[in-house]
């Protein structure tokens, strides 16, 4: 029996084929996540030096991925437990392509209306509405 290797890509060798894919060279990612060297992004893509989750936005920004993309790649190397909690806990970090066009359109319809942004508060026993 042929046992196919199910491991995910190490988070360096994504790192190095996504950053490879968009055309971003190492010292302009460094100074979007603000570093002042290259040496770090260089570390990252070797697997020397983790990916540092505060700089998930940014990664993601340069790298043209939604956030949760990159911090579901980043926890599910770092911390695999971690990240099984928080996916239990709120759900999946990753949008699929229809929940995304579902949040676009209303987006643009509460854009059209000009209506005022909508605040849930979830106190421990009851949700309160807040206008914004």
């Amino acid at each position: 029996m042929n046992k196919e290797n199910t491991q995910p890509m190490p988070t360096s060798q994504w790192l190095a084929e996504v950053q490879a894919k968009v055309g971003v060279p190492d010292n302009k990612l460094a100074y979007a996540m603000g570093y002042e060297s290259p040496t770090v992004i260089e570390l990252m893509k070797s697997g020397q030096m983790r990916v540092p989750l505060n700089k998930t936005i940014q990664l993601a920004w340069v790298l043209r991925l939604e956030p949760g993309v990159v911090l579901r790649r980043l926890l599910e190397d770092m911390d695999p437990e971690l990240l099984s909690a928080i996916e239990q806990s709120v759900g999946p970090l990753e949008l699929s392509s229809d929940e995304q066009e579902l949040i676009l359109a209303v987006r643009k319809c509460s854009r059209a209306a000009n209506e005022r942004a909508l605040v849930m508060i979830a106190p421990r026993s009851s949700v309160t509405r807040v206008d914004v």
